[in-house]
Parts: C-alpha cells; structure tokens; sequence
C-alpha cells in the first residue's frame, strides 16, 4: 500500500491526530507523519512546491522517508493540468492508495479527487481511505480526530451505477456496490442485511429486462417500493451513505409504468406495460430487446384478434403464419381491411429488421447499423401506436 501526501507553507502546529478506528493517536506538526505511523504505507509520494519543499522538507526528513512530487504552484489552469499529470504519473499501476489531503492548497483537494477516479480506470488503483487530518477540529485537549472521506468517492460511484441502471437499464454495477457495502457494513457492525437483498433484487430486475421477460419485468419492479422502503431504513442509521436514499428512491419512479396488478401481460393493462416496455427499451438504447418485444407484440395482438392462446406455440405460429399470408398479399397490391392492413406492412418491417440483427449482417444484402437503429425506432414507435388494438 503507498500514499499521497501533499505539503503547504503553511506554519503548522503541534497537534495530537487520532484515528478512533485504529486507536492510534500520534503527536506532530506534519499530517504527513501521523500519515506513515498510524497507516504505515509501504511508500509515500509527497506532493509540493519549491517553496513548501524549501519550508518544510528538510525538518520532515528527519521524521519519515518520502519521495517528493515537486509541482507548480498552480497559478493558471495550465499549471493545474501539469500538477495533475505530474502527480498521475508517479503513482504505479495496480497500486492501493491512500489519499490524504490534509495540507491541501487550494485546488488541490479537488485536484486529489480527480486523480483518484482517473487512476482507478487507467490504472487500476485501488482507493483505500481518503483521509484528513481535521486540526481546526481538534478538542480542549489538543486532539484533533481524522475524518474519513473515502464515501465521498463511493457516492461518484453510486451516482454513476444509479443513472447507468436509470437510463439504460444496467443494474449490475448498482447491484455489485450495494453488495460491497452490505458486507462491509455486516463486518463492522453485524447488521443491515436490506441492502444485499435490494442489491439481489436489481440484479433480477436487470436480468429479466435484458432477457425480454415482461412478466418478471413487473413482477421484480412490484417489489421495490417496498424492499426500498427497508433500505431507507438501514440507510439513515449509517451516516455515511446516507445520500445512497436520495439516488435510490429515483429508481422505483423510473419503473412504475412497467408494473402490472396481475402479471397478467395479455390483458389491457398488460398490453400497455408491452408498450410501455418497448418504449423503455429505445429510451435506454436497448435497440435489439425493442424489436424483439414489438415482433412479439404484434404476434399477441393477432392472437387477440383471431381467439388464439397467446402462448400455445401452434397458436403463436399460425398468428404468424396469417401476418405472413397478409405481408404477402398487401405486397402484391391487394385490398385488405383495415386492420390486417395496419398490420401488415409494419410486420414486413420489422421482421426484416429483426432477421437482419439475427443474421449479423452475414447476408448478401444487409442494412448499416446507423440506419438499423433509425428503421428499428420508427417500427417501435409505430407499434406502441397499436395499443389501441389491444382494448
């Protein structure tokens, strides 16, 4: 494990750092040094100007070893980069950091932040603690606590997984940190099981959205009003997650429409959840779970239509097989009555469009994929127009 540690000119004080967690207090003017006894990294990295080097590294160095990061002083956004870039660099992929911003000036907490996010994808660093070292904190005994800031990193984090579950449909990474957290919490404090059940439920959820399964589609967004109102719970007794309620109680609203009394999807109401579902799916960018969906949905319609089982597979193919027989005849120029003849150019299309995802383009005669994507909104939109046909 290594560290970043950052070193000001400013003219620090005496002050006795404690970190209740690991019970360990430690008397010094330089953050830096209760730093390297309380959490003994195996390097620390320590970031400065010229004049905070000329200030305080001579006197540090007697303390602990540390490798300096000798920065500018950040006077124009460009220095800012080269700070960042600076620091960045130095640090080792696959590591495990910790942060401490105690010293910070300026923009460089901030700085120390963004670096964070930016190497844990490009280098796969590891974020153990974001600390600091709160000396306006401290007590009439000259103890002053060290404040644990790593949530507010996590909370990036359960933004992003929120709006990628929100806007297109993923839970998996939601499902994953809810998970992480639920056991963190369960060793530290031995309770707080909702959020591994609300994080299982997501995932269910997101399975049965990617695998077009409309009935378990409501029958999972049914259940999170309720499971979430058991996670709120849980949520307001640890303080540090307590903005997770805020992004999680948008999750709910977002997937009503998509949630049926009865589970019954060839019903009225189960026709609209259908039509709902596909208009879900082009607003997250689920363009082949779309056209699957509206191929599916014209078929249940004709079954309705026609008296069939809607699904019988026998009865499914000869609702096909009448689609087909009207595709056909519409084609050739023939009269047909006003609802076979809604119906059957728009079939045409989107089983060919469908068929032309199934085949990979492995065809003699296939359309780009811009132009797939354009074909496939306009069929979804026209078929979420025929829910009228359901009543």
């Amino acid at each position: 494990m290594i560290a970043i540690s950052f070193l000001g000119i400013g003219n620090y004080q005496e002050v006795t750092y404690s970190d209740k967690n690991a019970g360990i207090n430690i008397h010094t003017k330089y953050f830096t040094e209760a730093l390297n006894h309380i959490y003994k990294p195996e390097k620390i990295y320590l970031v400065m100007t010229s004049d905070a080097q000329q200030k305080h590294s001579a006197e540090l160095e007697l303390k602990i070893k540390f490798e300096p990061i000798l920065i500018p002083t950040g006077k124009s956004t460009d220095e800012i980069w080269e700070m960042f870039s600076l620091i960045a660099e130095s640090i080792p992929e696959n590591s495990e950091l910790i942060i401490d911003i105690t010293h910070g000036f300026r923009s460089q907490p901030m700085l120390a932040l963004s670096i964070a996010i930016f190497l844990r994808v490009v280098k796969s660093v590891k974020i153990k603690k974001i600390i600091y070292g709160a000396f306006e904190a401290k007590n009439e005994d000259n103890i002053a606590p060290i404040f644990n800031l790593t949530s507010f990193i996590n909370l990036i984090d359960w933004s992003y997984a929120t709006d990628m579950f929100i806007k297109h449909g993923s839970g998996n990474l939601l499902s994953s940190l809810l998970t992480n957290l639920h056991e963190q919490v369960r060793i530290e404090q031995q309770q707080f099981t909702n959020l591994k059940t609300f994080g299982s439920l997501l995932e269910k959820l997101t399975e049965s959205l990617t695998f077009i399964r409309p009935q378990e589609v409501s029958r999972y967004g049914k259940e999170l009003p309720a499971k979430l109102k058991k996670i709120n719970y849980d949520i307001k007794q640890i303080q540090e997650v307590k903005p997770l309620q805020y992004l999680l109680e948008k999750i709910p609203r977002s997937f009503s429409s998509l949630v049926i009394e009865d589970e019954n999807i060839f019903t009225e109401a189960g026709f609209k959840m259908q039509a709902e579902m596909i208009k879900y799916y082009l607003e997250t960018q689920q363009y082949v779970q779309a056209i699957t969906l509206s191929r599916e949905f014209i078929v249940s319609l004709v079954c309705k239509h026609l008296g069939l089982k809607f699904t019988k597979r026998a009865d499914r193919t000869a609702s096909e097989d009448r689609l087909n027989e009207w595709t056909s005849f519409h084609s050739k120029g023939f009269q047909l009555e006003e609802y076979p003849s809604k119906l059957a150019d728009l079939w045409g299309k989107i089983r060919d469009a469908r068929n032309d995802i199934n085949h990979a383009g492995m065809r003699d005669s296939t359309a780009p994929a811009s132009k797939l994507k354009k074909s496939i909104i306009d069929y979804c939109t026209e078929t979420i127009k025929l829910i009228n046909h359901a009543h």
